[in-house]
């Protein structure tokens, strides 16, 4: 039994994996001198990227270490010894057990989907280290069928003690015709899956992914690849984890030759950039980084790569220590404080990598693949907060429309503007610390005028606090939050549609005016005259200076002989009350009855109330002789002393001390006094003696500071 040590060399210039289509190879020790385990120092160009038509599989391109295996010429097992560069020692026993001998090859057909190192259309999608060769392949043609026996598979780590690992094995010639390729898991280590898992599948160098091999059996013990065109074919490369045991079957009966190629599957990191929702600015780009062994690979993000191109390290052991990290690109207006920055690695069956969901902690300089194998990809997520201002109009039902103008704070950032009512919102992406503004116009027949504006609130979305702003939204002015802190926030700009106050005169029993009001909370007042008694004279709604406030209305002293007899107001906003006051002339209306869009009026009602002023004296002499004769004068006057005083009509004037009188029957005599001035009695309107004992309805009316005046004489007996 022959026994071989192999060693992989610390990394060098070139190791760093970017988006090229790279893989690492083991080398066998020749002359005591160990090989490389790294990629070419330089590669053919044909190689610096995954080509279209290819593997597309990064993490499988970057991560598999490809054994130098021997040649296998008889049926001796010979057992071979992998150094790490961690320290990390791979050991196995391999044997042919039957078939045709194989050597270790790098393919120069075209037919080699994998490991063709050529140019053009006919390179492989993995490729060897210069001067390594890493696919055990027929020594001549063959029918035989061949079999290869891996065993005593381990990976133990400088302390001796085993570690995860994933054993590859991969089609190195591209299976076609009738030629076949298995492969069978006959133990496992502690922890081994014991089924095989698809790593790759490399299309044909020439003929599209349609030309095979067929695989079946994956996610079994045994897979099997089975040419199905005698074409060139793809091929495939499938992983296990921690198998202990291995047997590889080869045949090719129209006389062919099939190769393999075995390997340790090492890890990768690949980096990739979300920006979300957008950039802050539309200048911005970011540089994100991955290195190892301060060798680093970086990608910027353009118009062209939203961040999905990666940064890739390939060919990573444990103990590999990843640095990420990112930087803003030149010509950027931001700076990384300005974006809600957070990080995070996942392995390929999806667990987070401990230390990694770290928030605002770039560059991390800690980052190791968990074992052998593990493809990490890490997102670094860069959010531009977002301010979203909320339009709030009452009433709801109220169809005021509004155009609302918002701006990121960034020196020559483009307006964002929406028009919409109740419930519209309209955000503008922004940076942490900057200071972004926002303002409102009326659109349409709405006015602003007739809206009472104002911010209710300005929250963070995740911690719920309150986000400091400075200016109003009154009148069109503009709201500026001080400093955007690190998460969305959302602005409530409320517009109270402001209620209005009607005042209706009415009148009953005449018509008249002015009668003048005013009142409180912006009230402006009005001065209304009635024409038709009973029937309203309607007067202008007139806005008030602020909703859900109390508010009165007071008319002015009315016009003699009105006077106020009743107050009623219809409108209210829900639980509103208005409360009259009629010694003060006066209405009440309390907080809820001037709610926001309330359009209230308030009818006060005057009657006509006419008064009289009337009085009565009669003057004559104190003594007269009998059988003289005697006069003395009866008058009623209308004065104007008393506030609505009026003509009077159809007054009753009534004197009884003829009854009793000692005169001569038939003396007596009424007449109009015409000695006085302003005496409306005429010769119709003289009542006779017995009208004037029983009451006597005068005739004409006598008008405010008028007199009806008579002159009585008689014969005293």
């Amino acid at each position: 039994m022959g026994q071989s040590k192999h060693f992989f060399a610390p990394f060098k210039t070139g190791v760093i994996l970017k988006t090229a289509a790279l893989a690492l190879l083991c080398g066998v020790a020749i002359n005591a001198q160990a090989a490389l385990c790294t990629q070419a120092s330089s590669p053919n160009a044909a190689y610096t990227a995954i080509q279209p038509g290819r593997s597309t599989n990064l993490d499988a391109v970057n991560s598999v270490c490809w054994l130098n295996l021997p040649s296998l010429t008889n049926n001796t097992a010979q057992t071979l010894t992998y150094l790490m560069r961690d320290g990390s020692t791979v050991k196995l026993t391999v044997q042919k057990t039957a078939g045709q001998n194989l050597s270790p090859t790098t393919p120069s057909w075209t037919g080699a989907a994998m490991f063709n190192p050529g140019s053009g259309a006919s390179f492989g999608s993995y490729w060897p280290d210069t001067g390594s060769s890493p696919v055990l392949y027929y020594s001549t043609f063959s029918t035989a069928l061949t079999t290869v026996a891996i065993t005593a598979v381990s990976v133990t780590n400088s302390s001796s003690a085993a570690v995860p690992f994933r054993m590859v094995v991969a089609d190195g010639e591209s299976t076609n015709g009738s030629e076949t390729l298995s492969a069978t898991i006959n133990s496992t280590l502690s922890g081994g899956n014991g089924i095989w898992t698809q790593l790759d599948k490399v299309n044909s160098v020439s003929n599209s992914s349609t030309t095979g091999p067929t695989l079946s059996g994956a996610a079994t013990a045994t897979f099997t690849l089975t040419g199905s065109s005698t074409l060139n074919a793809g091929a495939y490369a499938m992983w296990t984890d921690r198998p202990r045991s291995v047997t590889v079957n080869l045949s090719s009966p129209s006389n062919g030759r099939q190769g393999f190629a075995v390997g340790i599957q090492m890890g990768s990191v690949v980096v990739n950039k979300t920006i979300t929702p957008s950039r802050a600015n539309t200048s911005d780009e970011f540089t994100y980084t991955a290195s190892v062994n301060g060798l680093p690979v970086s990608q910027t993000t353009s118009p062209t790569n939203p961040g999905t191109t990666a940064a890739a390290l390939g060919g990573l052991l444990p103990s590999d220590v990843v640095t990420v990290s990112e930087t803003m690109a030149a010509g950027s207006s931001s700076t990384l404080s300005n974006y809600i920055q957070t990080f995070e690695c996942k392995t390929s069956t999806g667990t987070t990598v401990a230390g990694t969901s770290m928030g605002h902690t770039l560059p991390y300089a800690n980052l190791k693949i968990p074992t052998y194998g593990d493809n990490v990809n890490c997102i670094i997520t860069n959010t531009a907060p977002t301010l979203k201002v909320v339009k709030s109009v009452l009433p709801s039902s109220d169809g005021g429309q509004f155009t609302y103008t918002l701006n990121s704070g960034y020196s020559g950032a483009t307006n964002v503007t929406a028009t919409g009512g109740n419930a519209t919102s309209v955000s503008v992406v922004t940076g942490v610390g900057k200071s972004p503004t926002f303002k409102e116009a009326a659109s349409g027949t709405t006015v602003l005028a007739n809206y009472e504006a104002s911010i209710t609130s300005c929250t963070g979305d995740t911690s719920g606090n309150t986000v400091p702003f400075t200016g109003s939204p009154a009148a069109g002015g503009t709201v500026t939050i001080n400093s955007m802190p690190a998460e969305n926030v959302t602005c409530t700009l409320s517009n109270k549609r402001l209620p209005t106050v009607q005042v209706n005169k009415i009148t009953t029993n005449g018509t008249g005016g002015p009668f003048t009001f005013t009142g409180t909370n912006g009230y402006s007042g009005d001065s209304l005259s009635t024409t038709t008694a009973g029937t309203a004279t309607a007067g202008t709604a007139k806005l008030l200076a602020a909703s859900s406030t109390q508010t009165e209305i007071t008319e002015a002293a009315p016009p003699s002989p009105y006077q106020l007899t009743g107050i009623t107001c219809t409108g209210l906003g829900t639980g509103g009350s208005a409360t009259q006051d009629l010694a003060n002339r006066k209405v009440t209306l309390n907080a809820a009855a001037t709610a926001p869009g309330s359009n209230i009026v308030c009818t006060f009602t005057n009657a006509y109330q006419p008064k009289a002023d009337l009085s009565v004296t009669k003057t004559g002499p104190a003594v007269v002789a009998s059988g003289n004769t005697m006069t003395y004068a009866l008058a009623v006057r209308n004065s104007n002393t008393v506030v609505g005083a009026v003509p009077v009509s159809a007054a009753m004037l009534k004197d009884v001390a003829l009854a009793g009188a000692p005169y001569v029957s038939g003396s007596v005599t009424i007449t109009c006094d015409t000695s006085v001035a302003g005496n409306v009695c005429t010769a119709g309107a003289i009542p006779t003696v017995a009208q004037l004992q029983s009451g006597y309805s005068i005739p004409v009316a006598i008008p405010v500071g008028g007199v009806y005046a008579l002159s009585i004489t008689a014969t005293v007996n």
